[in-house]
């Protein structure tokens, strides 16, 4: 029986529940790094890249068994388990459900995500991605998003964060204040986001505010600067403007706020680790995720109660959150749903995710095609739809790959067909055609 009381802590075990770091399956020495992070520093959890699933299964149920206090085992899995870990199945991105927006398939991919994780021994999904995606150059959220429209964003993420939930998988919705309308990869470096309050409460707050009235368990704050409510334009993750006074007193969010990865370029010019860790949770958040050095942020972490007892008080009232929660963490499960009505839901998904643009037809058989690759891919993307076209009765009079160098002087004797090919990915900007297709579509 694990303990559940958080009163009797000492000063290390209540700094080492504040912290989770990651364990890596692809790194060496992933395992007795980890067994020492619960045995020596009592992490409060682990947050997972790569392994397969029955790797990390035996590596879940091994490290909670020898945990003196339950353990969070959390995953980025926006896209379902096999986005992180092989042997999972991995869904399309969640604008997918935000083109079909159907209630039944948004709810059959929250089961079978929460249920391969919870055979894993996983309990904490890094999702739903609150975020409202209404810059289309937006370079990290993109197709993650459910899509531009925050009350469809509020109502989907409810729905998903909900069930989850109820198949025994905590949620954490993500990326307070909202990273939607943003620029800049927090990966790389710090977005700012120049909007008043006012603004904020009527977009991207929106799916918050719904998220906490349907009891989310977690909000992950996003390493990014709201100039217009902290003009000290620090990350939300530092900012006490941000997380105490917005999201906890006028949002009422009482649960616990987990950060964004402490390895991401947007915190790494603004000094070092363990201070930036410390003003976090001066700040409002309770768990420090994903930190380079987590003994020695947990060494700190024990300085500083020892020494400051206002910080103490505030990473105990932290720790007592994460008790209440740990207290429903469900067992795992010994089922892993069928891999074949997996691949079949994804395909549902996908089918019914397709938006068709009704516009011009053409009246005559036969086309000439132009195919705009914006992946610049070495392989034929277009095949499976140009054999489409004549499996239906059309003549393709001739296939022209466009590139800078193209003569668009040619003259052409049939209709023609333009088809942009691109593989949507939130990191590629695979999604934004340059400037030069752009120009040539347009005439």
């Amino acid at each position: 029986m694990k303990k559940s009381e958080s009163k009797n802590l000492t000063a290390p075990e209540i700094a080492g529940q504040l912290v989770m770091p990651r364990i890596d399956f692809n790194s060496t020495g992933y395992l007795q790094k980890a067994e020492r992070l619960v045995g020596e520093f009592n992490v409060t959890g682990f947050i997972i890249f790569n392994g397969n699933v029955e790797q990390v299964r035996k590596t879940a149920l091994h490290l909670q068994s020898l945990s003196k206090y339950s353990l969070f085992f959390g995953i980025d899995a926006e896209r379902g388990l096999g986005q992180i870990v092989e042997g999972g199945t991995r869904f399309p991105f969640l604008m997918s459900q935000g083109a079909s927006d159907n209630i039944e398939l948004l709810q059959l991919q929250a089961e079978n995500t929460a249920k391969e994780m919870s055979y894993c021994g996983l309990n904490l999904l890094f999702a739903p991605v609150l975020d409202v995606n209404t810059n289309p150059h937006n370079p990290i959220v993109n197709i993650r998003a459910f899509g531009d429209d925050a009350k469809l964003v509020a109502r989907l993420g409810a729905v998903y964060s909900e069930h989850i939930k109820k198949h025994g998988v905590f949620a954490c919705g993500k990326h307070f204040p909202g990273h939607g309308s943003t620029d800049t990869d927090s990966h790389v470096e710090l977005p700012v986001l120049s909007k008043s309050l006012d603004d904020l409460m009527k977009l991207e707050f929106v799916p918050f505010k719904k998220a906490i009235e349907s009891e989310i368990d977690f909000i992950m704050v996003g390493h990014l600067a709201v100039d217009e409510i902290d003009n000290s334009a620090v990350p939300a993750t530092i900012s006490k403007k941000l997380l105490t006074d917005v999201l906890r007193k006028q949002l009422g969010f009482n649960k616990v706020i987990i950060t964004d990865s402490f390895r991401m370029g947007a915190l790494k010019r603004i000094g070092e680790e363990h201070d930036i860790a410390i003003k976090s949770m001066e700040a409002g958040c309770d768990i420090i995720l994903d930190p380079v050095n987590a003994e020695v942020l947990i060494e700190k972490f024990t300085e500083k109660i020892n020494k400051d007892e206002k910080f103490a008080s505030l990473a105990k009232k932290s720790v007592a959150r994460l008790f209440d929660l740990k207290k429903g963490i469900k067992a795992y499960s010994d089922i892993l749903p069928d891999k074949n009505e997996s691949y079949e839901l994804v395909n549902r998904i996908a089918r019914e995710s397709i938006c068709q643009l009704r516009g011009g037809a053409t009246s005559n058989k036969i086309v000439d095609v132009n195919i705009f690759d914006v992946t610049n891919g070495e392989h034929n993307l277009c095949k499976p739809f140009l054999d489409k076209l004549i499996e239906n009765g059309m003549e393709i009079n001739s296939v022209n790959y466009i590139s800078e160098d193209y003569d668009f002087n040619k003259t052409y004797e049939h209709d023609i067909l333009n088809v942009v090919v691109t593989t949507v990915s939130a990191w590629t900007k695979y999604s934004v055609l340059t400037k030069f297709y752009k120009s040539i579509l347009s005439h």
